[in-house]
């Protein structure tokens, strides 16, 4: 299965193997307790969101010097 979500073609998650622990990439929306904890703790909010990903797009293009 290919990730749309992913800029590559992996067929297989990424993962993590923490002693017995296995961490993988969740791709999915976040449900009503992570949006809130996101929200909450991280000020995290779909305008901020925007923001941010329209700030890092114009990093990555040049358009903005640090």
């Amino acid at each position: 299965m290919k990730f749309p979500t992913m800029l590559t073609d992996f067929d297989e998650m990424p993962a993590i193997k923490l002693g017995e622990y296995t961490l993988t990439f969740e791709l999915d929306p976040l449900g009503p307790v992570g949006q809130g904890v996101a929200e909450r703790e991280l000020r995290e909010t779909p305008e901020r969101q925007k923001k941010a990903t329209e700030e890092l797009r114009n990093l990555l293009k040049g358009k903005i010097l640090l």
